[in-house]
């Protein structure tokens, strides 16, 4: 009885050349959603902005003041008090070295009292702050 102690000529193929097109269709997706997909900050409460007919874009690097239709004021995320509002933006500005040209973005639910944004607008512009966008969602064709 002889043994046969040689691989077979069908043994070259290794087993992982299987592997490669499931790597190469990985490596696809993830490279879908990394560019399909957008990471922002969240708001901290869900706001339905007014509709706008502009079209100029904002730079996200600026300070976002959220105003729910309740009222309620959110600044980076985290719910905060009216007599809150001036000390924040005060402590932004010295972080940042930001000067009194500085913008804030305002975004404000499209139901909200008038009253109210025009209380929380005194109180940004007390800080020092003379400019601000109002964010606004765009009329859908």
């Amino acid at each position: 009885m002889i043994l046969n102690t040689s691989s077979p000529k069908n043994s070259n193929n290794n087993t992982d050349d299987n592997m490669i097109p499931l790597i190469n269709v990985v490596f696809l997706m993830l490279i879908f959603f990394m560019v399909a997909g957008q990471i922002t900050a969240a708001d901290g409460v869900k706001v339905a902005p007014p509709i706008s007919v502009s079209d100029s874009q904002t730079n996200n690097e600026q300070l976002k003041v959220v105003i729910a239709e309740d009222g309620r004021v959110f600044i980076d995320g985290s719910l905060i008090e009216d007599k809150e509002i001036t000390a924040r933006i005060l402590s932004y500005r010295l972080d940042q070295n930001a000067d009194e040209n500085t913008g804030i973005l305002v975004k404000a639910d499209a139901d909200l009292a008038i009253e109210r944004l025009q209380t929380i607008l005194k109180l940004i512009k007390s800080a020092g702050i003379s400019s601000l966008s109002l964010i606004t969602s765009q009329v859908k064709a």
